[in-house]
């Protein structure tokens, strides 16, 4: 008998929680996909709703095998762990006499080699086309977003 009453409290408080309502719909649930380093405003480093900075461009292209990933760090560059603009401000450029990687401004060396024709060395994803004009906009917005106090 206590038994039946035990699990008779149990409905009751189980359809209780039912009846307060459902929590709802995400009205844009792509915001919450693909974050990295999480925090207030931090959407994984989507630009203009077409380019995932960290997926897409990081991931997809700059952190693959044998080049700038957190094991591999080509150059000294790992652009697969959250913190990338932290890591290369002001950093001295690896094979490039004189050059910063990425100054507080948002410009350096590092977009230097997004170029089709780099101040030295070889254009960069090496091997593989140049990112397009909005791709190395994206970047600028994410990297200065990681240098206003965010983690990219």
């Amino acid at each position: 008998m206590q038994r039946r009453s035990g699990l008779k409290k149990l409905a009751m408080v189980f359809l209780a929680t039912l009846s307060m309502g459902c929590p709802g719909r995400l009205t844009d649930p792509g915001r919450f996909t693909g974050v990295m380093d999480g925090g207030p405003g931090n959407t994984g480093g989507t630009c203009d709703g077409t380019v995932n900075v960290e997926k897409d461009v990081f991931l997809g292209t700059c952190a693959t095998a044998g080049c700038h990933t957190t094991a591999a760090q080509s150059s000294s560059l790992d652009l697969e762990s959250p913190g990338a603009a932290t890591r290369m401000l002001n950093k001295a450029a690896i094979g490039c006499n004189n050059q910063v990687l990425l100054k507080s401004d948002v410009t350096g060396y590092f977009f230097n080699k997004l170029t089709n024709t780099p101040t030295c060395g070889s254009p960069m994803p090496l091997g593989k086309s140049t990112l397009t004009a909005n791709q190395v906009a994206c970047v600028k917005e994410y990297l200065s977003d990681g240098l206003d106090g965010g983690t990219p």
